[in-house]
């Protein structure tokens, strides 16, 4: 489907018809068929029987859409020179009139924006459709609209998460460390997944959507309910407890795991047996419920003070490389800065293959750092909390090869990456809150590199692009309070479990269900299903 940003090239010659719209231009039609005789692009109209530009915006709003309006006038001529004059039809500016299709779409991504925040899981999955049913924007202006409302509840998530503590160990509620092993591997899978989004078809996109995010809601499901009846009992117990016995005073409380059965279910505690013969002695890891008694939570100050800024540095690092390295060759349909710069050519293809030595070389330093700096806090008996990572060999290889993984399937899938991190973090045994602030922490520097993109090659309308950054700003300081009453007030972690799951299951029904509908008008008008060549796409 050719979108109105594509119908023609908008730039210094605004003149320049799409080549498949300037081969239908003239072709026999009905304006009750006018999508399917005119090849579904939703761009032009049909006029005294023939496959026309529009030349107001009536004929728009009446053919193709209630929200849509005639733009971009010109003259033109098809492959057998029939001449036509007028613009093409695309989505009204927000200025011309706020429909019920506006108020309905504002309304139901605040609410999934909400959800989203509450999880860290950014909340592409649910938007996309959301805004390409009820905003009626199509696939290529839906993405950058919701890549600014992701982008939008990030600032306001980092700013609100930036001053918190952990739930209950003295240093920040943001996992630095986690973020420094995996966004490098998610930012260098998002390279491969965008080619690979170019080459499949539609159909092999959207069976892998629905198989990857079934898969993912019904494990973090499962994790939900793991959390929800361990909370559940230690609260039971709890009370039990209370109305049986007096508390027991300091010096008399345990230094062990009050609730082995989570911290089984959860899988801390344990050492392997390279660490034994490295440090000769294991970690020392107590429970959630025990840290908790008579921790007191740092100041806003004392968690500014704490936070290691170089870390931050090194991500910022990161994601200038891959943005430079993008405007070189181009990207996201926008022309290389570099004059003459061909898709596909010998230079091309040597800045897409930059990045990975580039960013793996930091990643290196990055695991080494990790590996280096565990073991020194085992020697020195520092204490872990329930949910840390143990920064053994396995897990600084497997957490970025996860999160690679992760960015292919977030680019290619067109889902976002905390769709998928999120949940791995909970899967993985972090504490939701704090798997929660680290995926939203991430996402702010993949949205924030999409936003800009998308920004650089003008397909943000202003006015809209204003109007769904503004819901997701908003959304995610009600998303921030949410989560912080639902876990203080009632002491359920649990909570932000299942703002990830269903937030995956909205996204699993609304980007099956509107993908399953794409495929089945693609195969009625007979457009092509195989793979694509990624230097013709």
């Amino acid at each position: 489907m050719v979108s109105s940003t594509e119908a023609f090239n908008i730039g210094a010659k605004p003149t320049v018809l799409n080549p498949k719209l300037v081969k239908i231009l003239g072709n026999n039609c009905t304006a009750e068929s006018v999508e399917r005789d005119c090849g579904g692009m939703m761009t032009l109209v049909c006029i005294e029987g023939r496959c026309s530009l529009c030349n107001e915006s009536v004929q728009c709003s009446s053919q193709i859409d209630s929200v849509y309006s005639c733009k971009f006038m010109g003259n033109y001529a098809n492959m057998t020179n029939y001449t036509s004059s007028g613009g093409v039809c695309a989505h009204k500016d927000l200025g011309d009139f706020f429909s019920l299709f506006d108020l309905f779409s504002v309304l139901t991504n605040f609410i999934g924006s909400v959800l989203s925040s509450a999880g860290g899981t950014g909340g592409g999955g649910v938007f996309v459709p959301l805004l390409h049913v009820l905003g009626r924007f199509n696939a290529q202006e839906a993405v950058p609209l919701s890549k600014v409302m992701i982008f939008g509840a990030a600032v306001t998530n980092v700013f609100t998460l930036f001053f918190r503590s952990h739930p209950y160990a003295d240093r920040p509620l943001i996992d630095y460390d986690i973020a420094l092993m995996m966004e490098p591997a998610t930012l260098l899978g998002t390279i491969i997944g965008v080619f690979l989004n170019i080459i499949c078809p539609e159909w092999v996109i959207v069976l892998s959507v629905i198989i990857v995010l079934t898969i993912t809601t019904i494990l973090t499901f499962r994790k939900f309910f793991q959390r929800a009846r361990v909370e559940f009992a230690f609260l039971w117990k709890k009370k039990k407890k209370d109305e049986e016995t007096e508390p027991l005073n300091k010096e008399q409380e345990p230094i062990v795991s009050e609730n082995k059965e989570e911290e089984q279910a959860q899988g801390y505690g344990s050492v392997n047996k390279e660490e034994e013969s490295l440090v000769n002695t294991q970690p020392i890891f107590v429970s959630q419920q025990v840290a908790e008694k008579d921790f007191v939570k740092p100041s806003a100050w004392t968690i500014v003070k704490k936070t290691p800024y170089w870390k931050i540095f090194v991500l910022i690092v990161c994601w200038i490389i891959i943005f430079t390295l993008s405007l070189l060759r181009g990207g996201e349909g926008a022309p290389s800065v570099i004059p003459g710069l061909e898709m596909c050519s010998p230079v091309y293809w040597t800045l897409v293959g930059l990045s990975f030595p580039i960013i793996g070389a930091i990643m290196i330093i990055v695991a080494a750092y990790l590996l280096i700096d565990y073991r020194r806090k085992v020697k020195r008996g520092h204490v872990f909390v329930q949910g840390d990572v143990k920064w053994n060999w396995i897990n600084v290889t497997f957490y970025p090869g996860a999160c690679l993984i992760a960015g292919i399937l977030a680019a290619m899938l067109g889902i976002g990456g905390g769709m998928i991190k999120s949940p791995l973090l909970l899967l993985l045994g972090s504490d939701p809150a704090v798997g929660a602030a680290t995926a939203a922490f991430m996402i702010f520097f993949t949205s924030s590199i999409s936003s800009a993109q998308f920004a650089i090659v003008g397909r943000i309308p202003f006015d809209y692009g204003m109007l769904y950054g503004l819901t997701g700003f908003v959304s995610g300081f009600v998303g921030y309070f949410f989560v912080t009453f639902g876990v203080e007030r009632w002491g359920k972690r649990s909570l932000i479990i299942l703002c990830v799951g269903l937030v995956l299951l909205f996204a699993t029904m609304l980007m099956g269900g509107v993908g399953i509908y794409d495929v089945v008008i693609d195969l009625q008008q007979g457009v092509y299903m195989g793979f694509h060549d990624p230097c013709r796409a």
